[in-house]
């Protein structure tokens, strides 16, 4: 375009700047004109219009333009195809910036921190760093870029494209071309107005100049002017620059702790913020960042912000508006339960205080009053003497082993504490007369029984609640196996003349009748099948031996009696012994090829197919029921045990799709999701459960993007019969969310039906406490369906007939 029209090469580009010469009494405007033919700037005192200086700078200089400051030059130089860099205090050249192919506008924002180059024959804009005078980057824009400009607030650049008669806007934080706007043929000029609303495009080819709304980015209007206008440069007057008033703050944003609130919002589009008004219940803040950190709130505590822009120019004006908002803290999260005392060792009858304290993730005493729950595990070893506050007092009742757990009952966490209690039982030493002799601790007894009246001496008997780490056994577990669960022991020691006596009559009359007595909470707690209970000897040098009679040669006989819970073995040789049993076979889910992890909680055999999952552990009672919430698709689920387990995990698995190993379909619908639900230490069949209920939950936008029914959704549990129906009731809708509940008598592979609705669009009338009552024993019916909106219209007779509460 230069070679062919020798009348831009007569063009002078004009920048005017307020830069003080320190050679110069008076402060005194400078203009810098670059001269095209002889390859130097001059420099102009606008106050006497006089040449002051001419600086040699490259090869056909053309752009130019001064950084806000008024200390740096920037000239595009044509065919040296970079930007010499002046020194204004000097009016030296101090760099020679290499850029793109033939450079010919050139721009500065208004910080100073970057400079853009347009590159005619490169088609591209190059990116200049000031502080190390690089390219910090490229940007491709349209086909022979001439002009470009930097809005006031230095977010967006413009430039003209001659050949592609369009301007492109360049997001400065990304370097990315955002928009190609449309303008006249062969724009050349590129301008802002001072309050950054809109872009002048002068159109060479169309005689015409396009006036750009900078918050469309589309043209709305034109303006015919001459013939072929330029344009180039700046050429806005600064009327109205007078206005100094700031753009509102944007896109107010927050983030939450325990205690505080920060705030970041985001400069407006339009003339450059100087800093920011910052109102909030604690008074005024100035500040030049685009954040506010609002601290020492307490948990719960509620923030209120307002925020207004301030530019210091003129008379320190701010926006015209504001933004605000109200922001409540979290509250505050238990982190940890700490138990004082530690693990203790304590007699049958004797008590311990023992003190529950809450803590933040700061690790300072959790700032509220906590109510914490107390549970022992296994049960049946003592009382306490409450089961909720922050102290309880524990009574030995028997011996064994039990751990008081602290959990939060009064907020939502997972955070526990717990320690251990060995009870004891006071030694019994008696006098053995006319062969015979009876020997009690706490619940046991020891009886010795010879034929050979005539020998005396003494037996003493100890139940214990750990024989595992006596002082006789020291912690060896040799010969227990790792399945075998210690109830308690006992230990047994005889006279040397008991002991010949028991070794001389090998008749099988004489011997020591053993018999340790337990109760059903112990095992229980303990997950024991009752009839896998055994009592084992310990031997020197050899460990544990299970004692079955004849088998080792001096257990004469063994049984059990678990009417009265109890069991026994004859001996004639004395040492410790325990009792101890298998926990009850973890279950096998359905499809599992392990029993997974989580406390023996099975897990699909499809790993690739789980989606996300989420594994909880709670203390379950016999009788009680109790909840697992898990906050997901599956929003809990309900259950009330036969039986104390303890603490019992579940684990809920949302799937991908239908697990490769079922090879049956559900029934004919959509399918919304599938998911897995399996217990550790409960069968498949959910006869460990009285009732069992799982709550779910679907999106309203998944019933309106399949044009789905809400009130025919029904949840379907697959076992070895297939795809089962359960009866599933509407309970409500929260959260962009219909909410449901369905009985059932198990646990495996769920899939959550809807029908599609062949008619209009319905929406069913749910309130989060409607629905109709369930059935307290899980039965596998389907909800009831047929003609599309019947559903809704059984779910409205519902409403109107009971109210169904769900537990949260």
């Amino acid at each position: 375009m230069i070679q062919q029209n020798k009348a831009i090469k007569l063009l002078i580009i004009v920048v005017i700047i307020l830069s003080f010469a320190p050679i110069v009494a008076s402060a005194a405007p400078f203009a810098y004109i670059t001269n095209y033919g002889s390859n130097n700037v001059s420099v102009i005192d606008t106050s006497t219009n006089t040449v002051t200086a001419n600086v040699t700078v490259g090869t056909e200089p053309y752009g130019v333009a001064v950084n806000p400051a008024g200390t740096r030059v920037y000239v595009s130089n044509y065919l040296s195809n970079n930007v010499s860099v002046i020194n204004t205090s000097t009016n030296t050249v101090t760099a020679n910036v290499t850029v793109g192919t033939k450079p010919i506008g050139v721009a500065v924002n208004p910080a100073g921190t970057r400079v853009y180059v347009a590159n005619l024959a490169s088609n591209d804009v190059s990116v200049i760093n000031t502080s190390t005078n690089m390219v910090a980057d490229t940007v491709t824009v349209g086909s022979k870029p001439y002009g470009v400009a930097v809005n006031p607030a230095g977010t967006h650049v413009y430039v003209s494209n001659y050949n592609s008669s369009n301007v492109s806007v360049i997001n400065t934080s990304t370097n990315t071309v955002t928009a190609n706007v449309t303008v006249g043929s062969k724009p050349f000029g590129v301008a802002v107005n001072p309050a950054g609303t809109h872009v002048y495009v002068s159109n060479e080819g169309s005689n015409s100049v396009s006036v750009i709304n900078t918050s469309t980015n589309t043209v709305t209007d034109t303006v015919t002017v001459g013939t072929r206008p330029y344009a180039f440069g700046i050429f806005i007057t600064p009327e109205g620059a007078s206005d100094t008033t700031p753009p509102v703050p944007t896109d107010l944003q927050n983030t939450t702790g325990t205690d505080w609130v920060n705030f970041t919002w985001t400069v407006g589009d339009g003339i450059v913020t100087d800093g920011y008004n910052v109102s909030t219940d604690v008074g005024w803040a100035n500040t030049t960042n685009t954040s506010y950190n609002y601290t020492d709130l307490g948990p719960s505590g509620w923030a209120n912000i307002t925020v207004w822009a301030w530019n210091a120019t003129g008379d320190g004006n701010m926006s015209a508006t504001n933004v605000s908002d109200t922001v409540q803290a979290p509250t505050a999260i238990l982190q940890r339960i700490n138990i004082t005392e530690t693990s203790q060792t304590l007699n049958i009858s004797e008590s311990m205080t023992f003190n529950a304290t809450g803590y933040d993730y700061t690790n300072a005493i959790y700032p509220s009053n906590i109510t914490f729950t107390w549970y022992t595990t296994p049960s049946g070893i003592g009382t306490l003497n409450a089961t909720t506050g922050s102290v309880v007092n524990f009574t030995a009742l028997h011996a064994g082993r039990t751990e008081i757990y602290a959990v939060n009952g009064s907020i939502s966490s997972n955070a526990t504490d717990s320690v251990w209690i060995t009870v004891n039982a006071i030694t019994n030493t008696t006098e053995v007369s006319g062969g015979n002799a009876t020997a009690t601790s706490g619940d046991s007894t020891a009886i010795v029984n010879l034929t050979n009246s005539t020998v005396t001496g003494t037996i003493n008997f100890t139940e214990m609640g750990d024989p595992v780490n006596s002082s006789v056994v020291n912690g060896s577990t040799t010969g227990l196996g790792t399945n075998v669960k210690l109830i308690k022991g006992v230990d047994v020691n005889v006279s040397k003349n008991i002991t010949k006596a028991l070794a001389i009559d090998t008749s099988g009359n004489s011997y020591v009748y053993i018999r340790i007595d337990y109760n059903q909470s112990q095992i229980d707690g303990l997950g024991i099948d009752e009839d896998t209970l055994h009592i084992y000897k310990f031997v020197n040098g050899t460990g544990w031996m299970e004692l079955v009679q004849g088998n080792p040669t001096y257990c004469i006989a063994n049984g059990r009696n678990t009417t009265a819970d109890y069991i026994w073995v004859n001996v004639t040789n004395c040492s410790t012994f325990l009792l101890a049993g298998t926990p009850t076979a973890e279950p096998t889910p359905p499809r599992s090829s392990s029993g997974g992890g989580g406390g023996g909680v099975g897990t699909s055999d499809e790993p690739e197919n789980v989606e996300e999952t989420v594994f909880l552990r709670i203390y379950l009672r016999a009788g009680d029921s109790s909840t697992y919430n898990f906050n997901n698709l599956v929003t809990s689920v309900e259950v009330t045990p036969t039986r104390t387990y303890g603490l019992l995990g579940a684990k809920m698995e949302v799937l991908y799709g239908q697990p490769g190993s079922i090879t049956t379909d559900p029934p004919s619908g959509e399918s919304y999701k599938y998911f897995n639900v399996f217990f550790a230490r409960t069968s498949g069949s959910g006869d460990k459960f009285s009732s069992s209920v799982i709550n779910f939950q679907v999106p309203e936008s998944w019933f309106k993007e399949n044009n789905i029914d809400p009130a025919t959704v029904t949840l379907y549990r697959y076992n070895d019969d297939g795809w089962k129906p359960l009866t599933t009731t509407m309970t409500g809708q929260a959260g962009g969310n219909y909410q449901y509940s369905a009985p059932t008598p198990g646990f495996s592979t769920f899939v959550i039906m809807g029908q599609v609705n062949e008619s209009s669009s319905v929406e069913p009338v749910a309130t989060e406490d409607s629905g109709t009552v369930a059935d307290s024993t899980p039965t596998e019916e389907a909800t009831t369906k047929g003609t599309p909106g019947f559903g809704i219209l059984v779910g409205i007779m519902g409403i109107l007939v009971a109210v169904y509460s769900r537990k949260k």
